[in-house]
């Protein structure tokens, strides 16, 4: 399966996904090793930082979320205002789009098509 959005909802998409990670790890939902894995990954923000497809705030966002484990185990008491802090950017980036809405189509790949024969 594949998740294609077109470039002109790809920054809200973004910033839709990394603020509802970093709410669940805010609210310990999940480990703050999900930001690590997931949108603090280069895989995940690289691409789109050379593309210049996501405006840069959204990309800084996505980078740090990559320290919030060693954050929580160094500076526990720094954390929830460091996440919180990241959360408001992505609201402030958000609120700062003139139409932040996306949409996504589903696809199958050459993969999921194989693996149906």
């Amino acid at each position: 399966m594949r998740c294609q959005i077109s470039e002109d909802g790809l920054p809200a998409f973004v910033a839709y996904l990394a603020l509802g990670t970093l709410e669940a790890i805010r609210t310990g939902t999940v480990s703050p090793d999900v930001g690590i894995w997931t949108l603090g990954m280069p895989l995940t923000w690289e691409p789109l930082e050379e593309a210049n497809l996501v405006p840069q705030e959204i990309i800084d966002v996505l980078r740090v979320s990559d320290e919030l484990a060693a954050l929580q185990k160094s500076a526990p008491l720094a954390f929830d205002a460091v996440v919180s802090d990241l959360i408001e950017r992505l609201r402030v980036a958000l609120r700062e789009m003139p139409n932040p809405i996306w949409r996504v189509e589903w696809g199958q790949t050459v993969l999921d098509q194989d693996e149906e024969r």
